[in-house]
């Protein structure tokens, strides 16, 4: 059951990403494949999709530090964070490693 709820919150991160603006504001070459950066000339759209997935990305690692620090001031009181509460973490989490990984691509780094 766990592993079908973690493919589940994958797929729903996935999708967030497939409709983000900065994955559409990305230049695609004729190939379509996104042309390889050359130090020095990086176009402005891509220095603009990268910026936008930094931001989203710092977002994302914000929200899961905030719900993480909620969480153990949770256990720290003597309380037990419930299902929902864990699951809220483990979305927060899967969203932070998925942005990340996005603006990695975008960035070149």
């Amino acid at each position: 059951m766990r592993s079908l709820r973690l493919a589940a919150v994958t797929v729903a991160a996935a999708s967030l990403v497939a409709l983000a603006p900065a994955v559409r504001a990305a230049p695609v070459s004729a190939m379509g494949a996104s042309p390889a950066p050359v130090a020095g000339a990086v176009s402005a759209p891509v220095r603009d999709a990268c910026g936008r997935a930094l931001a989203a990305a710092g977002r994302a690692e914000r929200e899961y530090d905030l719900m993480r620090h909620q969480l153990l001031r949770i256990i720290a009181g003597g309380g037990h964070p419930d299902v929902s509460q864990r699951q809220a973490l483990a979305v927060a989490e899967a969203e932070r490693d998925l942005w990340a990984a996005h603006a990695r691509r975008l960035c070149g780094s």
